[in-house]
């Protein structure tokens, strides 16, 4: 009885002589375990979307948000102050369903204040105005010929929908079929559904935050101009772009010259909003926790340590009960930080693991800034940590990437 030959399973080497994982060889098994595992993976992706585009269009969210942006927007395309009321609640009453315009015109002395007032929807218009990316955005859909709802909502929705499909390929070599299906479906509980939902740049911010990230792991140059127009749509976004600079500038291999002006134009461009006319902090404070003011430039700005400190112990208060994707957060920050990678991973894991933790220490300090856990804020941070923490965990085997 003769033996048979042994078939050995030869690993052909890439351009540069590393030896790719699984290559030079897959039997019929291998073959048919692998589109096992994909064809639901696709399916996981394909639904991922699908209901990210059913969110955005079918299902949006007439927040009062939108009755300011749709001023901003005006304002940008010639609207003089003296009309901007009266033409933003006609098109916002021949827009949005009966139910929702009496909801934004009537439902708090505010609201009904902006819709009877102009001097009183004017002195609003600077908290929206500063997003200017996400007014102009609104302009110029508008001025093809959409009303403002449904502007905002191919906004959110487009900006949602490459959010997700991005985070699939933050980080080179993170494609395994597995990987893919939890980043797709866990995608949905880090607030991409809500943000494709609302009527403010905050979907516009999550696409940053995923870019900006699949950048820096690919140290790609135009990262550069990537971190300072994410200050662009969200000022508040600066906490995070700066650590992604210092990282950069100590460790990265580009020139340090375009890294340091790539990190002056991100603080020039987070002040200068305000230089030019919007209200700092402590209106913005004031405003949306201790009192909400029909005129709010008459509103003092300051904001009192003791004042201070109850709205943030109230705001953890609320976390158990309301706000439970904190723990969602932190827990997938920890899992991500404590994986343990493959000895000589290169410096992909240190990397990502930087990033991640970038991510965390952005969102705590925001929150302790503006003590709010609302997850439309970190929908970018919580979904870059979930896809970080997916290839960690469940890549090991590629961490170094292709």
């Amino acid at each position: 009885m003769t033996s048979r030959p042994v078939r050995r399973i030869v690993r052909e080497p890439d351009r540069r002589g590393r030896r790719l994982p699984g290559a030079g060889g897959m039997n019929g098994q291998e073959g048919s375990g692998s589109l096992r595992t994909a064809y639901p993976a696709a399916a996981a992706v394909v639904l991922s979307a699908a209901l990210l585009i059913w969110a955005g269009f079918a299902d949006p969210l007439c927040n009062w948000d939108l009755v300011g942006y749709t001023a901003c927007a005006l304002e940008l395309r010639g609207t003089p102050d003296s009309s901007i009321r009266e033409e933003t609640f006609g098109l916002l009453e021949r827009s949005v369903p009966p139910v929702a315009y009496q909801d934004l015109t009537s439902s708090t002395p505010v609201r009904i204040a902006r819709a009877t007032d102009d001097e009183s929807l004017l002195q609003h218009l600077p908290f929206y105005r500063i997003r200017f990316v996400y007014v102009a955005l609104l302009a110029g859909l508008s001025g093809i010929g959409l009303n403002p709802l449904q502007a905002a909502s191919a906004i959110s929705t487009a900006a949602a929908l490459a959010a997700l499909l991005l985070l699939l390929r933050l980080v080179p070599g993170a494609r395994t079929p597995w990987c893919a299906a939890a980043v797709a479906l866990g995608s949905l509980g880090t607030g991409l559904v809500e943000v494709a939902r609302h009527a403010t740049p905050d979907a516009l911010g999550a696409f940053f935050v995923v870019a900006c990230s699949a950048m820096f792991l690919r140290r790609r140059k135009a990262m550069l101009i990537m971190l300072p127009l994410c200050v662009t749509v969200r000022t508040d976004l600066l906490l995070f772009v700066l650590p992604l600079h210092a990282y950069a500038f100590a460790r990265l291999p580009f020139s340090r010259i375009p890294t340091a002006l790539s990190a002056a134009s991100s603080l020039a461009l987070a002040f200068l909003p305000h230089l030019a006319g919007g209200y700092g902090w402590g209106t913005t404070f004031e405003y949306t926790f201790l009192r909400q003011d029909a005129y709010p430039a008459l509103l003092s700005g300051s904001v009192t340590p003791a004042a201070y400190l109850s709205v943030l112990r109230s705001s953890v208060a609320s976390i158990p009960h309301s706000e439970t994707w904190v723990f969602l957060f932190v827990a997938v920050l920890v899992l991500g930080m404590s994986a343990k990678p493959n000895p000589g991973a290169g410096t992909l894991v240190s990397d990502a693991r930087f990033v991640l933790a970038a991510a965390g220490l952005s969102a705590l300090i925001h929150f302790l800034v503006f003590p709010a856990a609302w997850p439309r804020f970190f929908a970018g941070h919580f979904a870059t940590a979930l896809s970080l923490t997916a290839f960690l965990c469940l890549d090991r085997t590629r961490l170094q990437g292709g």
